[in-house]
């Protein structure tokens, strides 16, 4: 089962949670993701709906997840389907790429006069969080693109220029970044990548249109001339005529509404009941186009992919890349590929495009590919047109359990053969030899044979830009001499293995090769050395002749058979993997049978393999060691790691190193203790990638800095102490109360209309807070104080104590007072009892007490 993870967002984008089928994280029971070259982008998973992380999927959230090539995918949850069943109450989610939004934005008038891709993408992106991203093609487009949504206007240069289009999102840091367009001549590579039935390929369709039209009528840009039926009259090619002979590539009289193409009518035109066949009109319009001649090119263009059969083969296969970690098999939307099925009715062999991807992600066998714009490899032309003529139909499809044809041969040896009774090469006498072709050289040949001086060469590979009509013109690769056959492919009926014997002489060492009942055997002087076939292979021992070492083979779980794999069974005393170092194997890798042990071991600190080197061993008392002697030490079980000396330097640790190669923040180290005499335990310690967690629920939790540490019990609230001695206290994401290095602090806070204000505490058995009015002007007749707002809202009652004796306070109310004396001005010092608290006075700080559980503590009260 192949690793994979999703990130999982908010409708706002805000990360929530994560997915995944390994570790601790929400689960994925299953997911698939659908992908069509400038078409359906769709992703569909499926989680335990009773874990806690489910709840953060919900409509219109973010799924985000790293393609197979790399590039991060945004889709948006459209449904949620919730299930309940024996195994358990599940979610299934369907999700919508989020490049779908482009259908909401509309696009009102641009007028394109020989812009480039950049250029169009530029002003139809305008208005949205789409930028462009990378873009090949250079060729520009003069084109009007009225009323229509932004992708219908992306989908108008796909039409009008052949590209293709990609869209991906940039995600750093657990946010979305930015989003892009991509524009290609075409997705994809042509990788070389082979799919044969039975290695990758489970099962194959191919299935053929049934419609082809054999000729079309253009229809340009609407004019001013009115029909009797009042409709406008559009720009035709008509009067143009087209001729052959005068270079033009196909032949149109002048009146002539239509143009057409006869081999197409020939093979898929309407039967006329007189044993031929009329064409199959089709009309196609271009309205941007006034000029009759650049619409007679555009139709011509077009006629060339209409008279084309569209062809698709449906495979399920086997994405090895995933399934096995082979690079070299990946495939990617848009590659070209080559599918190989010997076993079908009618041989297949063809390289086609990857049109569409259903990537089961969790299990890449169940993969399903859509290939389109094929070329068949098994002959010329008359040959794909062979195939392209059994229209309507399923040709056959070779599955698991269907009788293999092992005659598949003949069917190529027939093909060759009518090819040689019909006569149709050319045969080319000249002063490098006699060059034989498969037609005339100004027809196209495909493949030619040449005899010279001795030599029959062989090719089916042209020159670029070489004359086929010489030998320079052709790569030549198979060759035939009175030694023998030289070739990168040999296609052969039946070998009686029987007759078929190999021998080699060296020396003193003479090895032979035999084929008997299915089997090869290699024999060495004489003795057997090794026996492959019947799904495995044997080793056998040169120093006790006979004598069986070990085999590789086929294996599956006793416990269910459909569980299955391959094995390395060793039958005598150990089994290593190593490095061949001066003759002597430096194991890596030893279980010995004998000893009970398996050994892991590390590099040897000098290039030979010797000296000091450290590893791991596991022995059948159940203990683990650092291996660095052939005998470990007995005691208890434990882990040792970098102890010894190396390289003349002492070392004495005990190092653990957590980690995901693919996904470093995944990692995590549990300790767990046994549950007092039970089969349970309690969690005593987690750390991952960003905390150190405390106790079974993970409540308590440090976060180091390179500058200070945070603690805290739950998210949100924690301490803070930094190096240079300030510590914090934060209390529902608020900090609270502040203490400086110079001794001074900042202990109280209030909310008050939303907002938390700050202030310095004042030393005292009440709690109080106090404020200074200064320059207060008062007169004999009295002036009107008003308290600040929020300080009237902060304290119950309060007290007012002017800095001059003669000023007296009058008429206090919850928000003002009169202050009256001799003309002039006085200070104000205010004390209030903060509101909540009037019945405080004095608290006691009590002694902490050690608690060696896991129980809460209770936090003091206010008094």
């Amino acid at each position: 089962m192949s690793y994979f993870k999703i990130w999982i967002l908010d409708p706002n984008e805000q990360i929530q949670a994560v997915a995944s089928n390994r570790g601790t994280a929400l689960p994925i029971l299953d997911v698939k993701h659908k992908e069509q070259i400038n078409g359906e982008n769709s992703l569909e998973f499926q989680v335990p709906s009773d874990h806690r992380d489910a709840k953060h999927i919900v409509e219109n959230g973010v799924i985000v997840f790293r393609g197979i090539g790399g590039s991060f995918q945004e889709f948006v949850v459209r449904e949620i389907e919730e299930s309940h069943g024996e195994s358990g109450d599940t979610k299934r989610i369907f999700c919508e790429h989020v490049s779908n939004e482009l259908m909401d934005f509309p696009l009102e008038k641009y007028e394109a006069n020989k812009h480039d891709v950049t250029t169009m993408l530029s002003v139809i992106l305008s208005g949205t969080r789409w930028q462009v991203g990378l873009v090949d093609p250079t060729e520009t487009l003069t084109h009007t693109f009225y009323m229509k949504s932004v992708m219908k206007c992306i989908g108008e240069i796909v039409e009008k220029m052949g590209v293709e289009f990609r869209f991906r999102v940039q995600f750093i840091g657990n946010k979305i970044t930015g989003r892009y367009v991509d524009v290609f001549y075409e997705l994809g590579n042509d990788t070389g990548k082979r799919f044969e039935y039975r290695k990758d390929m489970n099962q194959v369709r191919r299935v053929v249109d049934t419609y082809i039209p054999t000729a079309l009528v253009g229809l340009g840009k609407t004019t001013e001339e009115k029909l009797k039926n009042t409709e406008n009259e559009k720009v035709t090619f008509e009067k143009i005529e087209w001729k052959k002979e005068n270079g033009d590539p196909r032949d149109k009289p002048a009146g002539q509404l239509w143009i057409g193409d006869e081999d197409a009518r020939k093979r898929y035109g309407i039967p006329d009941g007189k044993g031929g066949r009329t064409h199959r009109i089709k009309f196609v319009e271009f309205s941007d186009i006034e000029d009759p001649e650049d619409l007679i090119r555009e139709t011509n263009e077009e006629l060339d992919k209409a008279i084309m059969p569209k062809v698709t083969y449906d495979m399920d296969v086997i994405d090895l890349e995933k399934a096995a970690g082979l690079d070299h098999e990946a495939v990617r939307l848009g590659d070209t590929v080559r599918v190989i099925d010997r076993e079908i009715s009618t041989p297949i062999n063809i390289k086609a495009r990857i049109v569409e991807i259903d990537r089961d992600l969790l299990h890449p066998e169940n993969t399903r590919i859509v290939l389109g714009n094929f070329l068949d490899l098994y002959g010329p032309e008359d040959d794909l047109n062979k195939i392209k003529e059994r229209t309507g139909s399923w040709d056959g499809a070779t599955k698991p359990g269907d009788k293999v044809k092992t005659r598949w041969l003949d069917g190529i040896i027939d093909a060759l053969q009518n090819e040689i009774y019909g006569g149709a090469g050319t045969v080319r006498l000249q002063n490098d030899g006699m060059l034989i072709l498969d037609k005339p050289a100004d027809h196209d040949p495909q493949r030619a044979i040449i005899l010279n001086n001795g030599v029959l060469a062989i090719s089916n590979k042209r020159v670029l830009g070489g004359d086929p009509a010489t030998a320079s013109g052709w790569e030549w690769r198979t060759f035939g001499t009175g030694d023998g056959f030289t070739a990168d492919l040999i296609n052969a009926g039946t070998l009686n293995a029987s007759l078929v014997n190999v021998f080699t002489e060296s020396g003193d060492k003479a090895s032979k090769v035999t084929i008997q009942n299915g089997n090869v055997y290699s024999y060495t002087n004489g003795q057997l050395s090794m026996r492959y076939g019947n799904y495995r292979l044997e080793m056998y021992d040169y120093k006790n002749a006979g004598g069986m070492l070990g085999y590789i083979g086929t294996a599956y779980d006793t416990s269910n058979e459909e569980y299955r794999g391959i094995s390395l069974i060793g039958e005598k005393d150990f089994i290593t993997l190593g490095r061949l170092v001066n003759g002597y194997i430096r194991a890596n890798f030893r279980t010995d049978f004998n000893r009970g042990s398996t050994a892991v071991i590390g590099p040897g600190t000098n290039t030979e393999g010797s000296g000091l080197y450290t590893g791991a061993g596991l022995y059948a008392d159940g203990r683990i060691w650092q291996y660095d002697s052939d005998t470990p030490s007995r005691g208890q079980p434990c882990i040792i790691t970098e102890k010894g000396n190396v390289d003349s330097v002492y070392i004495s640790d005990v190092a653990v190193y957590v980690g995901d190669l693919e996904n470093g923040s995944e990692g995590k180290f549990v300790v767990r203790v046994n549950n007092a005499n039970t089969n349970g335990y309690k969690e005593q310690l987690l750390v991952d990638y960003n905390r150190v967690y405390f106790g079974t629920n993970r409540v308590v939790w440090v976060k180091p800095y390179s500058n200070a540490f945070r603690m805290g019990v739950g998210n949100d609230n924690y301490f803070r102490l930094f190096d240079n001695g300030q510590f914090e206290i934060i209390a529902n994401n608020v900090t609270r109360h502040v203490f400086y290095p110079n001794g001074s602090k900042s202990g109280g806070s209030i909310e008050i209309d939303g907002k938390v204000w700050g202030m310095s505490p004042i030393d005292s058995p009440q709690v109080l807070i106090e404020t200074v009015i200064f320059d207060q002007n008062v007169t004999e007749d009295g002036v009107l104080v008003e308290l600040e707002e929020r300080y009237a809202k902060a304290v119950s009652h309060y007290g007012v104590f002017p800095s001059r004796g003669d000023v007296v306070v009058e008429n206090k109310t919850e928000s003002s007072f009169i202050v009256r004396g001799k003309d002039g001005v006085v200070d104000l010092r205010i004390v209030g009892i903060r509101v909540g608290d009037e019945g405080t006075y004095w608290r006691e700080m009590p002694t902490i007490e050690s608690n060696e559980q896991n129980d809460p503590i209770e936090a003091p009260a206010p008094q």
